[in-house]
């Protein structure tokens, strides 16, 4: 059931699934997602942790913003933080796909303390480049411009003219899932992070900092996220890399047993 809660005057939705005295594991969702980018692991994640998903400001049902400036790194992770003092969580695992492994991250440098492992799932430590690209731009205007359900049906068009052969495989879920998300989104949101993401500054060269352990995990078909992950199990101290076969951006759906395997090891390392 999705709950809710206000944030320095900004309510979030989040879902919040398992027993609440186990161990808590926050999953952050990626640039235009929602909560329910993790459904389909999400109860098997619950059957033995707390899982907290809340959904980012400006996605789903969280609260918008007033300005596009107000859509950063820096407001999220202060969301976050002040999403954990509500709820009175001092410490917990946290995931983060693509965008939300970028803001995962920053939350881990900022609040160390709160942390007991981080799990880096098609992230990137710093802008890839689709991230830096002019189209990511054009989409932003877009977005301003016509707003969120004509660049969803423009972005798709232009997607399905060369179709990707591992989101084919679930094509019938996948589509529809992500025009609910685009038209869940506030088009500063939108505006606002896509220029976060193009213009965030590299932290590889804070990545030793980070000394708790890590799981990096990538899907061997996501070429812009495969440096990404190099430059991951590279400089994080304490960091084991699990490549998913036959799998993409998403390989929790595309290699669920596989993705569900590398966490369940993850999760044994550190309390087995």
């Amino acid at each position: 059931m999705t709950e809710f809660i206000e944030v320095a005057g900004l309510r979030l939705a989040y879902e919040d699934l398992g027993d609440p005295n186990a161990q808590p594991l926050l999953m952050v969702h990626g640039f235009t997602g929602h909560r329910d980018d993790f459904l389909s692991v999400r109860d098997q994640l619950a059957a033995d942790r707390r899982v907290l998903i809340p959904d980012l400001r400006g996605h789903g049902a969280s609260g918008r913003a007033k300005s596009e400036e107000e859509y950063d790194f820096e407001h999220v992770v202060q969301d976050l933080h002040g999403f954990l003092d509500a709820l009175a969580i001092d410490q917990v695992d946290v995931l983060g796909h693509s965008m939300g492994g970028m803001i995962a991250l920053r939350w881990v440098l900022a609040f160390p303390d709160r942390v007991r492992s981080f799990i880096a799932m098609n992230t990137a430590p710093e802008a890839t480049p689709s991230m830096k690209a002019d189209g990511l731009m054009k989409a932003r205007r877009l977005a301003l411009e016509e707003g969120m359900a004509v660049l969803e049906e423009v972005s798709r068009r232009v997607a399905q003219r060369s179709p990707d052969p591992v989101l084919e495989r679930w094509a019938e879920r996948y589509w529809p899932r992500r025009r609910e998300r685009f038209l869940a989104m506030d088009p500063l949101a939108y505006g606002g992070f896509a220029q976060a993401m193009s213009q965030s500054p590299s932290l590889t060269t804070r990545l030793h900092e980070v000394r708790v352990p890590a799981l990096v995990m990538v899907g061997e078909f996501d070429s812009d996220f495969l440096e990404a992950a190099d430059l991951f199990e590279t400089g994080l101290p304490n960091a084991e890399r699990v490549t998913l076969t036959g799998a993409g951006h998403h390989p929790h759906e595309e290699n669920r047993a596989a993705w569900l395997s590398a966490v369940a090891k993850h999760f044994d390392r550190l309390e087995g």
